[in-house]
């Protein structure tokens, strides 16, 4: 392997890694995950109605998405500490 370029040994060093990564590990992880990334869509949607013509729409959304977010932040940190136990 010393004589092959740098891009075959990076290709070989990661076809025989057997690691898996998820990007949620379990259903709550996957739930909070889906409510932040909900409740920062909304956040942004809010400010622009706020911002524009629906500005009593755009109040409720963005109040309705800081609720969210928090309730998102409160379950990862709930979670943590069970991140790694099996």
């Amino acid at each position: 392997m010393a004589g092959l370029p740098p891009s075959q040994k990076v290709r070989f060093e990661i076809r025989n890694q057997q690691r898996e990564d998820h990007m949620a590990a379990n259903r709550q992880q996957g739930r909070y995950l889906a409510t932040f990334l909900t409740a920062f869509t909304g956040f942004v949607a809010g400010l622009v109605l706020w911002a524009g013509d629906h500005a009593g729409l755009g109040v409720i959304l963005t109040l309705a998405s800081i609720l969210l977010l928090g309730y998102s932040l409160v379950g990862f940190r709930k979670i943590k500490p069970l991140e790694f136990q099996d």
